[in-house]
């Protein structure tokens, strides 16, 4: 092995030295030898560019031909055994056709076809082992036995695939046993039991066994089970209960539309309770207005059916800010805030009318014609202002504040005054 190597460093060093020396040679060498020199150090590029140049200067054309076809051969042998080495094997597949429609009989290509074999059973061979200890003995058998299609007798894909088939005969063994299992529980009536193992064994045994087609109907009996028990709770109101048997259902009979049909119509019902749940909840937090929000939402996609429920929550939603409203109205009149007293109590008018709250209308009446006299007594220091009369200014703004003390900016034009 020392040896080897020692060759290969020697043999790199000419290969990187050998143009310097032919160099330093000059003319003196013949371009067929120094193409020969090239050849023998395995830089068969260089070699075909020397023996190509050759032909235009008066060599014997056929021996150069000859000589380049011999070094394009070794340069495809180079390449397909590189394209082996680095696992390109699809690529050193083609190259070795190409060399076999050359010179099927070379001692060369022979090798490198048993190289190319080998190389593709190890492939064949690692999938294999990690489909093995990834616990797909079928799918690991399929490996073992491509990788001994290219070499017969490769002795770790012939383990392997002993390996592999033991494992296959255990798990069929298991599902045999796990769907006489199954048949027992059937008998006994335990067919949820009967189910899960079924289940159990089709896994292992595939979708053709009998497991798989005793799993199919008695999954299809207990979904239709579970049909009739959903029904039975959403006519109880149970939606809840309802919801997680018909999902059962649905993972029992996958695709069917009567499951499908009450599982979208269920989930409608109980979306638009949780809705009309979270609108009762802004009404009592005093947000009727997201409240209303949130109903004007729901309200085309429930129907008739929660009619009821949307109109007694909007009822509830516009008494409450009414009296809000109503309450601050009181507060602003007791501040002495008229002009925003009288706009709530304008608001609930607009919303409601006068029947039933003759004590807003009364006070919106009262704190109307206030406002009226402010306006007259604030209009009339405006024209004193203009007149320079800074008495009847004043006179002005303080019969305004009387009526209404948040007037227009009477209160600040009076405080200016009284400041200067």
């Amino acid at each position: 092995m020392e040896e080897t190597r020692g060759w290969r460093r020697q043999n790199g060093a000419v290969v990187r030295f050998l143009p310097f020396l032919l160099l330093l040679a000059g003319c003196s060498i013949p371009p067929l030898s120094q193409g020969d020199a090239f050849f023998r150090v395995g830089d068969y590029p260089k070699a075909i560019e020397v023996w190509t140049q050759a032909l235009g200067e008066g060599e014997d054309a056929a021996e150069v031909r000859k000589r380049i076809s011999k070094a394009r051969f070794m340069a495809l042998v180079t390449r397909c055994r590189e394209e082996v080495r680095t696992w390109r094997t699809d690529n050193a597949k083609v190259l070795l056709a190409t060399l076999e429609n050359q010179n099927p009989s070379h001692p060369l290509v022979a090798d490198l076809r048993t190289r190319v074999s080998r190389k593709i059973a190890a492939g064949f061979f690692k999938e294999g082992y990690g489909l093995l200890e990834a616990e797909e003995p079928k799918s690991a058998m399929k490996a073992f036995i491509r990788a001994l299609a290219w070499v017969g007798d490769h002795v770790g894909a012939t383990a392997g695939l002993v390996d592999a088939a033991a494992k296959v005969r255990h798990r069929e063994e298991l599902g045999e046993k796990l769907h006489f299992i199954g048949l027992e529980e059937l008998r006994v009536g335990n067919d949820l039991r009967a189910q899960a193992s079924f289940a159990h064994a089709a896994a292992i045994l595939g979708e053709d066994s009998r497991a798989a087609r005793f799993l199919a109907e008695l999954s299809e009996d207990l979904g239709r089970e579970k049909i009739r028990t959903g029904k039975i709770w959403i006519e109880d109101g149970l939606l809840g209960p309802a919801w997680v048997v018909l999902r059962e259902a649905a993972r029992l009979v996958p695709e069917n539309e009567e499951i499908d049909g009450l599982l979208e119509s269920l989930g409608r019902e109980l979306k638009a309770r949780q809705e009309i749940k979270l609108a009762d909840m802004e009404v009592r937090k005093g947000r009727t207005l997201e409240a209303e929000s949130r109903l004007d939402l729901i309200a085309p996609q429930v129907g008739e059916d929660h009619a009821l429920d949307i109109a007694t929550l909007r009822g509830r939603a516009l008494d409450r800010r009414n009296h809000d409203r109503y309450i601050l109205g009181r507060a602003c009149e007791l501040d002495h805030q008229i002009a925003r007293a009288e706009g709530l109590y304008a608001e609930i008018l607009a919303e409601t009318g006068q029947e039933g709250y003759e004590d807003v209308v009364l006070r919106w009446k009262g704190l109307a014609a206030r406002l009226d006299r402010a306006r007259v007594a604030f209009q009339g220091a405006l024209e004193a202002e203009a007149d320079g009369d800074e008495e009847a200014y004043r006179r002005g703004l303080f019969e305004t504040i009387q009526e209404a003390g948040d007037y227009e900016d009477a209160l600040e034009r009076f405080s200016a005054l009284a400041e200067g």
